[in-house]
């Protein structure tokens, strides 16, 4: 809501309940109105057939990786004629990362919103100050001896090796015993 602000005071409208929509949806003057997809949801529930799914519209979602993939998403995009769609994301979800439930032709941000027009990425966000700075290190905690040749075994237990009471107390006593 700051930031529509910051480009033009009272431009965006924000709301409490599916009434209060209701009432900025109808009114001419209201440009942005800022509300969630379950407020929209309800409203289409509500008015099968409402003149706004006829007029030109901007739709964006904000955090689309959290909710865009069931059915609200799927009832909005149908009722709504003449739109354009945007989700942001900071984490978009991806073929690999999706889930299996739900429509299979929607399962992925691409599926749901099409091509991505843009990325920034944590670098740029730093870049612009938007973020604070931060430095990631990795230090291996698992020290092989030279003689020892890594090779693929098939039944060795991971989750026992990486939660070993030893490993874990070295890796809490940062730095390094010894360093």
């Amino acid at each position: 809501m700051r930031e529509y602000e910051r480009f033009e005071k009272g431009a965006a409208n924000s709301n409490t309940s599916t009434s209060v929509l209701q009432r900025q949806l109808e009114d001419s003057n209201a440009r942005i109105i800022i509300t969630t997809i379950q407020k929209l949801s309800r409203f289409v529930a509500k008015n099968k057939k409402h003149p706004v799914y006829d007029a030109h519209v901007v739709v964006i979602f904000d955090e689309c990786h959290r909710s865009q993939f069931g059915d609200m998403h799927a009832e909005i995009t149908r009722v709504f004629k003449r739109y354009h769609l945007f989700g942001f994301t900071g984490t978009p979800i991806f073929a690999e990362n999706s889930g299996t439930g739900g429509n299979p032709l929607r399962r992925t941000t691409q599926q749901a919103f099409g091509d991505k027009l843009h990325t920034y990425t944590i670098v740029d966000a730093i870049n612009d100050k938007n973020v604070l700075p931060f430095r990631i290190d990795y230090i291996n905690t698992i020290k092989a001896g030279s003689a020892i040749r890594d090779k693929q075994v098939p039944a060795i237990d991971t989750e026992r090796a990486l939660l070993a009471p030893e490993r874990i107390s070295q890796i809490v006593a940062y730095p390094p015993i010894g360093s």
